[in-house]
């Protein structure tokens, strides 16, 4: 056994030693509270005080008022009318979705990629669906044109309508 461990242990025989000691031979601290024995006795007597004055006074007017309502039947939910407010909002919104859908034509069935963006001082290129265009290109057979080219996004229209499709630009991350 080396030196060290010698130490260590006799350290630790006199921690565990101390400590039997003071857990089976020694006496609990004798004296009062934290506080002081007057700051308690104080303090039971102001407890006392207060719970016997309240038992003789009772409950005031406003205390029965307030019983006496939180007892009561209500006679209509105070929530209840803004829920309706939001039950027809959400009515009214979704019947003047579907009569704007009616009344629109509907543009065809097509989705575009829009991967890239470049700008070479006023000349801005847009990558849509991997082949390059500019604003006033047409793309593909299907009539549709580019409108407008933003860093983050692309405005697709049909020829010869004002319907527009905007495409977002979608990054690839590795």
């Amino acid at each position: 056994m080396t030196k060290r461990e010698r130490v260590i242990l006799v350290v630790m025989s006199l921690v565990v030693a101390y400590g039997a000691y003071a857990l089976f031979f020694s006496s609990p601290p004798k004296g009062t509270s934290k506080y002081g024995g007057s700051r308690s006795s104080e303090l039971n007597k102001l407890i006392t005080e207060l719970t016997v004055g309240l038992t003789k006074e009772g409950p005031t007017e406003t205390d029965i008022y307030i019983i006496e309502k939180a007892e009561s039947k209500w006679v209509k939910d105070p929530f209840c009318e803004k829920k309706i407010s939001v039950v027809k909002e959400r009515e009214e919104a979704s019947k003047a979705e579907a009569k704007a859908e009616a009344e629109a034509e509907v543009l065809p069935e097509v989705t575009f990629s829009y991967s890239g963006y470049m700008q070479m001082g006023d000349r801005k290129i847009a990558i849509v669906d991997g082949m390059e265009y500019e604003i006033g290109e047409e793309i593909g057979p299907g009539g549709f044109i580019i409108r407008a080219i933003y860093p983050n996004k692309v405005v697709i229209g049909i020829k010869g309508k004002e319907e527009e499709i905007t495409v977002p630009l979608v990054e690839e991350v590795l």
